[in-house]
C-alpha cells in the first residue's frame, strides 16, 4: 500500500471509514486521523500548535497540544507504520454503516449489534 487509502479505488472511504462525534453523529467533512504512535505525530502536532498560536487560538488549547507532544517525546509509544499494507479484515457492516451515514449528511444511524 502506498499513498492515502482514500485515493485507492478499493478503499475510497479511507483507512478510518467513520469518525463519530460524542453525540453519535458521523463526521462527513474530509478528515485525517493521526494517532500518537505515528512517527510523524510529534512534528505534525508541533506544527499544529504553532499554527494555532499564530491564529491566536485559546492558549489553553495550544498548551494542551504542546503538553501532549511533550508526553510523546518523553515516553513514545511503539511506532506505527502508516504506509504498511492492510492487515485487518474489513467488516462489511461497518463499511455499509459508514457509507450510509455519510450519504445521510452525518445523521446518526447508530449501528445495532
Amino acid at each position: 500500500m502506498s499513498g492515502l487509502w482514500r485515493n485507492d479505488k478499493e478503499t475510497p472511504e479511507g483507512k478510518y471509514p467513520i469518525v463519530l462525534r460524542r453525540d453519535g453523529t458521523v463526521l462527513t467533512k474530509p478528515y485525517f486521523v493521526l494517532v500518537d504512535c505515528d512517527p510523524g505525530f510529534v512534528a505534525a502536532m508541533s506544527a499544529y500548535a504553532d499554527a494555532h498560536e499564530e491564529l491566536e487560538s485559546d492558549q489553553n488549547f495550544v498548551n494542551d497540544i504542546r503538553s501532549w507532544v511533550a508526553s510523546i517525546r518523553n515516553n513514545p509509544p511503539p511506532s506505527g507504520d502508516p504506509p504498511s499494507a492492510r492487515y485487518r479484515k474489513d467488516d462489511p457492516a461497518i463499511l455499509a454503516w459508514a457509507r450510509d451515514s455519510k450519504r445521510n449528511g452525518g445523521v446518526s444511524t447508530k449501528r445495532s449489534q
